[in-house]
């Protein structure tokens, strides 16, 4: 989705959250990981979100409900982090949260997160106080988080269609050479 404009961005990465689960601290094998395409070098300048959470368990918090976003390295100094509730700390749910539109990060003094040559954006579910080890704390019900960019999203190629679009340049190129050839003999 493009959206004009340098102070809106050139491009908006929209994910679906209904139903991913907040279980662990970061870093977690228990955590829900999302590899998501920006493209390759592209930067996240912003972010938005229309989100529904619920705590699970009694002892947790809806501001401890937190969205890493950071390039794939997973640097601990990459990222910033999108916490909906951060100013509710009670248990309970479910509770709507807004941004009210898409927030620059500069806006904040936080730093742009920059995708790698792999063009993807790593986004890590996490519980920032975890409150039951290994078990779901919290629950991201419904809504979308969107990820302003600096440049346009383009279309994923994957490693596959790359090498047959390679394969299907080499046989192009072999067939004008051969063509070529045959004109210049006649």
């Amino acid at each position: 989705v493009a959206v004009g404009g340098e102070r809106a961005g050139a491009g908006l990465a929209v994910l679906d959250v209904a139903g991913i689960p907040s279980v662990d601290g970061a870093n977690s094998p228990n955590n829900v990981v999302i590899f998501l395409w920006i493209g390759p070098f592209n930067y996240v300048t912003g972010s938005g979100w229309d989100v529904v959470l619920q705590t699970l368990v009694p002892e947790s918090r809806l501001r401890d409900v937190l969205l890493v976003v950071r390039d794939t390295n997973n640097g601990e100094f990459s990222g910033f982090g999108i916490q909906p509730g951060s100013a509710d700390p009670v248990p309970g749910g479910p509770t709507a949260y807004s941004s009210g539109g898409i927030r620059k990060l500069a806006n904040y003094n936080i730093p742009n997160v920059q995708a790698l040559a792999d063009g993807l954006i790593r986004l890590e579910f996490v519980e920032t106080r975890d409150n039951a080890p290994g078990q779901t704390d919290a629950l991201w019900v419904s809504g979308t988080v969107s990820l302003q960019t600096a440049f346009a999203i383009p279309n994923p190629v994957s490693p596959g269609a790359a090498t047959l679009f390679a394969l299907a340049g080499v046989a192009t190129l072999t067939r004008t050479r051969r063509n070529g050839c045959e004109a210049e003999m006649a």
